[in-house]
């Protein structure tokens, strides 16, 4: 088997429509989908809210430049976040290449 190319990146933020509007504004990726999950979705598959009345999964697909995706997921109920440390496996960031970063840095300031 061989890879054809980068497909997407799973995230799970706190405030879905304040990532959603960043990322749109400041690197000018468009959302081209968003779905709300059914709670026995949220439960069954996830896994999440298994003691809450009504779970929600808000998920979202947001096209960066070039085609790769970024799969963004809002959950109710949340956990906290944690530090996760450098040497702890799993994903432990993502990153785009960008031109006009002191525009970019002075933007975020």
């Amino acid at each position: 088997m061989k890879v054809q190319s980068f497909s997407h990146v799973g995230i799970t933020v706190s405030d879905f429509s304040r990532f959603v509007q960043v990322y749109a504004d400041v690197f000018g990726c468009p959302v081209v989908g968003v779905s709300d999950a059914p709670p026995e979705r949220v439960r069954s598959f996830f896994g999440v809210g298994l003691d809450h009345e009504t779970p929600r999964c808000k998920i979202g697909w947001i096209r960066v430049p070039g085609g790769a995706t970024l799969e963004i997921f809002g959950f109710e109920p949340t956990l906290p976040p944690e530090r996760i440390p450098w040497n702890r496996i799993g994903q432990t960031h993502f990153s785009f290449e960008v031109r006009g970063i002191h525009r970019w840095h002075d933007h975020l300031k």
